[in-house]
């Protein structure tokens, strides 16, 4: 079971890792077409259904370890002897190759959060210059610069026609901004931005992934390899860094990751352990835009109105 857990938890990572790269790098736009409720199921099933393959096949039918354990080993203790072969492919399937596709991915979305900021400083600049010169377009297509357009330049210049006009054109100059603001193009951009943003929180997750468990699965190789050349203190603290990756992660998402947190709140309202989780009501919805998550929180009160979903 040792092996299950930590097989699992490192290909549940890998997925994860994998769904942030369709979602901001491969496809932002359909990348919901690809991930619908059956595939990620079928990912999930799939994690597990690995994971017991090369723990459980392997070791109850002792192939995993060496000969002269099968015949000297004492019954009474439970040490995992392995020999190379199962050493090389175990970690393999365990660590080495979901690693690197996890480098990857997470190279991958690295390299696009930083030309997208760099795409945002140019359209913001961009935008700067559109301003200064929206109003001057917005007036010139009212028409010509009779006394209304005067009095915009000028107040005191024909304050009754000025006025209308001046109204008109703001009114219209509002009307444009709110039509850019809320295009199909800008939102997308902005559910991308916020996805890179997320992505960038999961260097953290990259980060202690491979400080908990790199020294383990190299001293896991080298001491296949090397037998008795590992000291024992060094394998019980790699052994006991790699369980920490497992302890930590909950705490990491909880955390850093907003569209967790209704997640755990609500499974831990179905185990009982917060009591306060029946008192939220979570909608959620999934877009070709992205994920938004919305929540609306109900009043003990029965005199106050409930509010709207934010």
């Amino acid at each position: 079971m040792d092996v299950v857990f930590s097989t699992a938890s490192i290909l549940n990572l890998f997925c994860i890792s994998l769904y942030r790269w369709f979602q901001i790098v491969r496809s932002p736009e359909t990348y919901h077409q690809y991930f619908t409720k059956t595939v990620v199921i079928l990912l999930i099933i799939s994690c597990w259904v690995v994971s017991f393959i090369i723990a459980i096949v392997p070791i109850y039918t002792n192939i995993y370890t060496t000969q002269d354990f099968l015949i000297n080993r004492d019954n009474c203790r439970c040490d995992f002897i392995v020999n190379q072969w199962y050493a090389l492919v175990s970690s393999s399937v365990s660590f080495w190759l979901p690693s690197a596709g996890i480098i990857y991915f997470y190279y991958q979305i690295t390299m696009c959060a930083i030309e997208k900021h760099r795409a945002d400083i140019k359209h913001q600049i961009r935008r700067s210059t559109f301003s200064a010169g929206s109003g001057l377009t917005q007036i010139a297509n009212l028409g010509t610069f009779s006394s209304g357009t005067q009095g915009l330049i000028d107040p005191l210049a024909a304050p009754d026609s000025s006025s209308r006009t001046s109204y008109s054109s703001q009114y219209q100059m509002g009307s444009l901004n709110r039509t850019i603001s809320t295009s199909p193009a800008v939102e997308r951009n902005e559910s991308l931005r916020e996805n890179i943003n997320a992505a960038k929180t999961l260097l953290i997750l990259l980060v202690v992934y491979l400080v908990c468990w790199f020294p383990f699965f190299l001293t896991y190789i080298i001491d296949s390899f090397t037998y008795n050349v590992v000291p024992d203190y060094w394998i019980t603290f790699v052994f006991w860094l790699g369980y920490c990756n497992s302890a930590v992660n909950p705490f990491i998402y909880a955390v850093k990751f907003k569209e967790f947190q209704p997640a755990f709140l609500d499974t831990l309202g179905c185990l009982g352990l917060c009591t306060c989780c029946n008192k939220d009501v979570r909608n959620f919805n999934s877009s070709a835009q992205g994920v938004h998550f919305r929540e609306q929180h109900t009043r003990t009160s029965t005199t106050e109105p409930k509010p709207n979903a934010v």
